[in-house]
This record gives structure tokens, sequence and C-alpha cells, in this order.
């Protein structure tokens, strides 16, 4: 289990992980698609059939209207109840929680609790009916079994939710065909079909009619599609959110008339086969086994029942989600999704079982008509608020409910509250009117109930909003941003909610990690990303300190720093080595201290970012520039010995001419002159040729006078002239580069062929140069040995580490392949616009 005393978004798991920006408008339909079908399953689960299977078998086809109008309250309140969670980025258990005082939204979330129960009653008893009918499994063995729901959920819900949405609208398809071919063998009278559409209404269809709305509007499904619609990435501008809000009017619509569609064709099927034939219906087991026989046909029983059990397992999906949002949304409290199933199912199999045992099939069957009767009377306490909420300029803004439309659904809401009452009235009656020893207490029980439910109502449709934030609000005043930090009155209260507001949208969309300690070191908040990055379950951190998940070593550290925070109420800011998927990761740490206002407690907040592969960078830099370093070091001393050489030279030169001055003026034999002079002269040649390879070496002088693929040219033909290797040359563009740069690729065209002298084996070697695309490349394809893979990934004996760093100094990068015994390919790709960097200090080409 698990707390967090800040606001967490919706179905954090799936927020904003759906992009819609997509350029064709068909594209953007699918993208929106999916929160209504979620929600449509709702609309169609057993609770669904026992109702609309009585209103078929005892009325024919005279509640077929009923069917119509529910639907279109179904879309209006549900197309609500998405603008809702659009707009104001609430879902309406999140927007009850910030409006009503606790005690009321605590009573409103009872309520909502007691509709999910009975919904997954109804699924409980729909899945059991359907095994039965499938696998002759006895009832009560399966309602017990439907408690692996609770497996198949968890297992599920490893999916992102457009894997949930496709896997619902399949099996809606599959509910559809079925009951497609239920229509077809039945062959209802399409005139008397029609006449149903008709209004009517009794004292004698009253409860069925109540029972159909209960089951058709669903209360719970008001919560889970204010939270589902937030799934969708849709930006903050105002034409952003109108244009998510007419997608998902055409989402709801599409979908829901869907689901109406399969409740007539339930109530046609009874009416056609049951009504007709002035057959009561008291189970569904009794409906599929007169479906075999009325309509002649073997298969009628086992379509039915895959019909059943899909819609059943449909909306215990759908169920469960919906019971996360509500305790979360009312409690800011979040439940591990299996105890959560546990939880409800429990809920549901418990009744299930003794009504089962003690009443048998019969009884199973009332208690699915009574759970659609308790959804349509809790239904009014979902209604109200959500027709306030999105009516309330302050918190939706432009998006508020126009006249019309706040007329049009006060009018569903009324429409709703007075058929309740009536049945209500209908039911209490009978029950008071029972003779009893516990008349009177019973009497008093319900009298205080009613009175209770009454004044909750009157209270949620008249006391004014709290906590309402209008969209693109004003910041606050210089003196309110100024007051001290407020942390959240933690779970038992809602002090500091605009400020709370504020940096829980922070920390949700921040790309890194976000945590907030109580004063004993505690984790009480962690944002979404961190679960990802860190790869932890939220239950891993969640109400524990840092010894109970780090290494201690590692939590020594981190309460260390968490010390300065808590002691001296200042920042804090350093790396933090965190594990992460079996490797120590250094993370860029920033904590500061939050003060809740009314008790002074220190509680810590911080932030931080993964830099563990920026200080790898920073270490592969910091190697590359001592590689460099060593280079330039071992090129200077080079350098410097070849020069020592030349200085020698120089001597010895000027000792034989001041021999032979000597000599001239001591009148020597010109024999010994000449002699004298001709190794001065040679002397003289050897300073010269050693002065210009030293040039040469420097920056050689080719390239100036013949470009980079000419002196390319010549050095293959003194590369063939001194080895014997024969170099081919494909293609040499002349494309014109910068001369810097063209040095540098020539050194490096220099060390490769040095490379196949020593290692290839070769006896040719192939070179082209051509541009391609913004690109000039080199390559050169040997026939030696090959490279190995091995020889690559260790490739300092070989000096491709100091190629490629040579091609880092003008972007430039190396690629090397090599086939055993076929030869080695070395390609070089420089950007025609290259410039030599220069950050190292000095020139590298200097």
């Amino acid at each position: 289990m698990r707390a967090t005393t800040m606001r967490a978004r919706s179905l954090a798991e799936i927020n904003s992980s759906v992009g819609t920006t997509h350029a064709s408008i068909w594209r953007r339909l699918i993208a929106f698609a999916g929160p209504a079908y979620l929600v449509s399953v709702g609309y169609m689960d057993p609770g669904n059939w026992v109702t609309d299977l009585e209103g078929g078998a005892r009325f024919g086809y005279r509640l077929l209207w009923v069917l119509v109008m529910s639907n279109a309250m179904a879309i209006l309140l549900q197309t609500l109840s998405a603008r809702l969670g659009v707009v104001s980025g609430r879902d309406l258990a999140q927007a009850c929680r910030e409006s009503y005082p606790r005690p009321v939204s605590h009573a409103l979330w009872v309520l909502c609790e007691i509709a999910i129960a009975a919904c997954d009653l109804a699924e409980v008893l729909g899945a059991a009916i359907g095994l039965n009918l499938l696998f002759q499994i006895p009832l009560l063995a399966g309602v017990l079994v439907t408690s692996a729901d609770t497996l198949l959920l968890l297992w599920l819900q490893q999916f992102r939710i457009r894997t949930l949405e496709s896997l619902v609208v399949r099996l809606i398809v599959v509910i559809g065909a079925c009951l497609g071919m239920e229509i077809f063998l039945a062959k209802p009278d399409t005139v008397e079909v029609v006449m149903g559409l008709i209004p009517r209404l009794d004292s004698s269809s009253l409860f069925t009619t109540i029972a159909i709305l209960g089951a058709t509007v669903m209360p719970h499904n008001l919560y889970l599609h204010s939270a589902l619609v937030q799934s969708r990435r849709i930006g903050t501008s105002t034409e952003a959110k109108r244009r998510a809000c007419r997608y998902n009017l055409v989402d709801t619509m599409v979908a829901l008339n869907g689901a109406m569609f399969v409740n007539i064709a339930i109530l046609v099927l009874a009416g056609a086969v049951f009504f007709k034939h002035n057959i009561p219906v008291t189970n569904i087991q009794q409906a599929t086994q007169l479906l075999t026989g009325l309509l002649n046909n073997n298969a009628a029983t086992v379509i039915f029942a895959v019909a059943l059990l899909c819609a059943g397992q449909a909306s215990t999906l759908t169920g469960t989600m919906a019971g996360q949002i509500v305790m979360e949304g009312f409690l800011n409290f979040r439940m591990r999704a299996w105890l959560r199933r546990l939880f409800t199912r429990l809920l549901a199999i418990v009744p299930a079982a003794i009504t089962v045992y003690y009443m048998g099939d019969k009884g199973a069957y009332r208690l699915l008509l009574l759970t659609q009767a308790v959804l349509s009377l809790q239904l009014p306490f979902a209604v109200i608020p959500l027709i306030r909420f999105t009516a309330d300029r302050h918190r939706m803004g432009e998006f508020a409910s126009s006249a019309w439309l706040r007329s049009l659904a006060w009018l569903v809401a009324g429409t709703n509250l007075l058929l309740n009452l009536w049945l209500a009235q209908q039911e209490l009656a009978d029950w008071l009117a029972m003779e009893g020893l516990y008349r009177n207490a019973i009497r008093l029980v319900v009298a205080s109930l009613l009175s209770t439910l009454i004044l909750l109502l009157l209270y949620i449709w008249l006391a004014p909003l709290r906590g309402r934030t209008q969209p693109g609000s004003p910041p606050e005043t210089a003196e309110e941003t100024q007051a001290p930090p407020v942390f959240m009155d933690q779970v038992y209260g809602d002090g500091g909610q605009q400020v709370t507001e504020r940096l829980d949208a922070f920390m949700t969309h921040l790309h890194g990690i976000a945590f907030i300690k109580d004063p004993a070191g505690r984790y009480v908040y962690i944002n979404a990303a961190s679960t990802a990055l860190l790869g932890l379950d939220p239950e891993d951190m969640l109400s524990k300190p840092d010894d109970e998940i780090w290494p201690p070593e590692l939590a020594s550290a981190h309460k260390k720093n968490d010390e300065i925070v808590y002691r001296d109420l200042r920042n804090f800011e350093g790396i933090e080595v965190i594990p992460q998927n079996g490797e120590l990761h250094s993370w860029l740490i920033y904590k500061f201290p939050i003060v809740e206002r009314a008790t002074q407690a220190v509680f810590l907040g911080g932030v931080g970012i993964d830099i563990t592969d920026r200080k790898r960078s920073e270490e592969q830099l910091r190697g590359l520039a001592a590689r460099l370093q060593s280079i330039r070091e071992r090129e200077r001393a080079l350098t410097s010995r070849e020069v020592h050489d030349v200085g020698q030279l120089l001597t010895a030169l000027d000792l034989h001419l001041s021999s032979v001055a000597g000599r001239l003026s001591a009148g020597a034999d010109p024999a010994a002159m000449a002699a004298s002079l001709r190794a001065a002269s040679e002397l003289l040649t050897s300073t010269i040729a050693s002065s210009a390879r030293i040039s040469s070496d420097l920056r050689p002088s080719i390239l100036d006078n013949l470009g980079l693929a000419d002196a390319m040219l010549w050095r293959t033909r003194e590369f063939t002239a001194r080895t014997g290797i024969r170099v081919v040359a494909d293609s040499l563009d002349k494309t014109p580069m910068d001369p810097e740069v063209g040095i540098l690729v020539f050194r490096l065209f220099e060390d490769i062929l040095a490379n196949v002298e020593q290692h290839s084996h070769a006896t040719e070697v192939r070179i082209s140069l051509s541009a391609e695309d913004d690109n000039m490349v080199l390559q050169l394809r040997d026939n030696g040995r090959g490279i190995t893979q091995r020889e690559i990934l260790d490739s300092h004996s070989l000096g491709l580490v100091e190629m490629r760093e040579l091609a880092m100094l003008f972007g430039g990068t190396v690629k090397i392949d090599g086939i055993p015994d076929k030869g080695t390919t070395v390609s070089v790709e420089v950007p025609l616009d290259a410039q030599v960097s220069k950050t190292a200090g000095n020139d590298p080409t200097a």
C-alpha cells in the first residue's frame, strides 16, 4: 500500500502517454479513440443483460425508449466528464475532494465504493453464469473461480493503455457479433420494435425502468472517463483543449451508441422470444435454455454464454481502474493493484456466494436486478457534482457549460432523481407495511439513512465550491510568493493547495527524479518518472527511508547530505551515487527544505538528473586530451631530435668550411681543396634534405602545390615503390575543403597506409575519395588477412584510437570493417564544411 502527500495525476502511469499530434484528421480520430470504449463496456456488463432480459421478457419492446433515453443521458454526462478531465486536468473524484469538506468527500467516496461493489457483484454473477452455461460449473463454484480475475487483471496491467483499449474493442466486437447472430435467429417484428420507442411508463414497469436506467448510466463511469481522457497528450493551449473536446465527443458518441445497440439487441431478443411466448424469465440460465428450444438452434446457448462471459471480463478491467481512480481521487491514497482488486472482489464475492448458497439461481437473478437499482440510486451523487464543476467558470474558464447545456444536464439529473424517489417510495411502502418484531427499528434506520442522503444531496447541490482554480489564472502576488514554502498538510488536510499544485505540476513533467521526504527521512512522494528511471516500483520507495532502499554505504552518504537540509535549513547540491540496473549511476541532486506552516516540521524536497553519461564523456575527453598531448610531445621530441641532427650537420659543415678557408690562405694542394669542398657540398645537400623532410612532416607542401587528391596519388606511388604493395585509385574527387582539414585528412590517409603496411599482409589497396551529400568520404580497401572484431575492440595495438581521435579534430568519423582472409575496409567521413578544432590548446596542424 502506498500513500502520497501530494496530488498525483489520474492514472499517473498512463497520463499523457498517447500522442495526438497527427497531420491527418483520421489518424487524430484514431489517436483519441479509446477512452470511451473502455467506458462503454460498463454499459453492457452482465447487470445490463439481466435488466434488459427482465424488461424484454415482461414488457416486450415497450421499454426500448428507456434504453434510447438513458443512452442520450449517458452521452451527455460522459461528454461532460471528458470535458472536465481535459480542461481542468482533474478527474471527478479529485475535483470532489478539492471542492467539498473532508466529511462530504468521504461520504461521496463511500457511496461510490458501494456502487463499484454493486457493479463488481454483477460482473461476478455474470461471469459465474457464463462459466456455468459453457462448462456446467456449478454457480457457487463459478462465483469462487471469478476471484482468479485478480491475476488476469494484474497480467493485463503490464501493457500500455492502447493495448488495453485494443483488447476491450475486440471483446466488444465479439459481444456484438454474438448478439447479432441471436437477433438473426430470433427474427423480431420490425414494426413492434419501432413502436417500443414511444415512451410509456406505469407502476408495474417502474422497478425495471429504474434498474435499466441504473444499469445504463453508471456512476463510476463518470469518474473513470474523466481520468482516461488524460492519457492523451494534448497540450495546454485553449485551441488544443477545444480540439480534444471535439474528438472526445466523437469517441463518446460512437462508443456509447454501440453499447446502446448491444442493450437493444438483448431486450429485443427477450421480447421476440420470451414475451412473444408469454414465458417469464427468472434467471439467465433459464433464458439460455429456452433460447435453444424456442429458436430451434443448439448454438444459441453457446453464443449467448460467450457474449455474456466477454461482457463480464471486459467490465472487470474497467471496474478495477475506476476503483483505483476513486480511491486515489477522494482519499489521495493509492492501494496496490492486487490488493485493491482483492478488496473489491471480496465485497462482491461474499454477498454473491451467500445469495447463491441460500437462494439458488433465482436469488442470483434478483440480486443482479438489485445491483442495478443500487447503481441508479447512487447516480445523482455523481451527476450533480459533475454538472456543477463543468458549469463553474472559475474551474473551466471559457469551457464552462453554456446555459442551454446546463439546463439540459439539470433536466437529466432531475428526471433521474424523480424516478429514484418514486422507486424508493414504492419499495419503502412495501417494507414498512410488513408486520414484524423489527418493524419500528427498520423504520428508524431507513428514515435516518434517507434523511442523511437527502441532506447530503442538498449540500452538494447548493454548497459553494472550494479550491477552484481557473485555467491560466495569474500568478500570486509578490507578498504571497515570498512566503515560506508550504508543504501540503500531509494526508490530513488541504492546506497549501495552490503551492502544491504548482510544485506537483513541475515534478510530474520533470525529466528526472523528484521526491519529498518527511522529517524522519521516509519518502512520502515520488514523481512518475522516478519509477521508470530508477527501475523501482513505487512500493519499493514510499514510506521507507534510504536505509531500506539502498546499500548501507550509499544510504549513509545520502543521509549525511539530508542532514545539511534538515539541520541547517539550507539547500544542498552535489553528486549522489544510486544503483540502477546493476550499475552505479551518478546523479546530480538538488535538495531543499520545505516547511510545513502549521507545525514548522521540516520536510525535504529533491530533484535530480542522471549525469552518468556526462561524467563518462568528461572522462573520455580528459583521456583524449591526454592522448593528444602525448602525441604532441612525441612529435615534439622527434622534431627536436631531427633539428638536433640538422644542427650537427651544420656544425660539421662549418668545420669543413673553416678548414677550406685555412688551406686557401696556406696555399693548399688543389686536389685536397677539391676533396674538402666536395665533403662540404655533401653536408650542405644532406642538411637541405633533412630540413625539407622536417618541413614536409610539419606541413606537407605537396598539399599546397597539388591539392589533396593529387597529393594522395603522389604518396601512393612513393608507397608502392617502397613497399611493393600495389595501390589502385578508383576515383579521386577534387572537391575543395579547408586547407587545415586537408592536412589532417592527408595525415589520416598516411596512418591508414602505415597500418596496411604493418598489419594487413596485403598485396593490393584500392582507394577512393568522393563527395556524398554533405560529406567527403575517403575509403581504403585492402586484400589482406582482414581485421578481426577483437582487434577492432582492442584497437590500441593497431593505432585505431589515434586515427579516430585525429578525425574528431575536424568533426569526422572513422569506420573499420574486416572479413577474415578477404581484407579490411577503412572509411573516413569528413563534413565538407569542417573546421579544425583548436580547443585543445594549440593548433594541431601547426
